[in-house]
């Protein structure tokens, strides 16, 4: 989809959030936004970048949301990605995740989050095209 018809989606779901909250949103507007999110993050600063940030305290939630959309290499990234920490899961706290992230810093560690990387690059243009279809539904039951 267009970023020029996903943007005002995007802007509108995101204000329609914060003025109503979450519980405001749709099945659909939720899982759309959560996701179009993910990709912007993790485009952005990649997927060790990803779990740098906030917003990977919802893996399990993008994880969900992905295998949802019947995109499991995408769901396989992340679930990839959360075996790299000690006992096999994302960490409840920033403290705990920073400490886990320190570690990484060797080679072998850069090496699993560049295949990381190539296999959201490679997942990312059906990932977005489900994603359209999601935002098709939206845009189908409102006026943005």
């Amino acid at each position: 989809m267009d970023i020029m018809i996903w943007e005002p989606l995007f802007r509108s779901l995101s204000q329609k959030k914060q003025a109503q909250g979450e519980h405001s949103l749709s099945k659909d507007e939720r899982l759309w936004l959560l996701l179009r999110r993910h990709i912007d993050e993790v485009e952005e600063n990649s997927v060790i970048g990803f779990y740098c940030g906030d917003q990977a305290f919802y893996v399990h939630d993008i994880i969900a949301a992905w295998q949802s959309l019947g995109m499991e290499e995408m769901a396989n990234v992340f679930e990839r990605g959360n075996a790299l920490f000690a006992g096999g899961g994302f960490p409840e706290n920033d403290e705990e995740r920073d400490a886990l992230i320190e570690a990484w810093q060797d080679q072998e560690y850069q090496k699993i989050f560049r295949e990381l990387d190539e296999d959201f690059e490679q997942a990312l243009p059906r990932a977005e095209v489900a994603l359209d279809q999601v935002a098709r539904r939206i845009l189908a039951k409102t006026k943005i």
